[in-house]
């Protein structure tokens, strides 16, 4: 069975948020292009530790999961 890919462009909500309030510009939106591995049985993402740094974003909790047999320790984002 092949791979699904899409390209996904993820932005700071809050950032966003404070565009429409005139508090940013547009260009300060923290923003992070990728080619993502789709998984279309999932109810979760999950991004690597440097896109949440990009982003700005805060860990809110944590989770633990299981990815074919091997346990993960899934962090809850939020942006801050």
């Amino acid at each position: 069975m092949g791979e699904v890919r899409a390209k996904v462009k993820l932005t700071n909500a809050v950032d966003e948020s404070l565009v429409r309030r005139g508090q940013l510009t547009e260009d300060q939106v923290r923003v992070y292009e990728a080619d993502a591995l789709v998984d279309t049985g999932a109810v979760r993402s999950v991004i690597p530790i440097h896109v949440v740094e990009r982003l700005g974003l805060t860990i809110r909790g944590q989770r633990r999961s299981t990815l074919t047999s091997v346990r993960i320790l899934l962090e809850l984002l939020r942006a801050c």
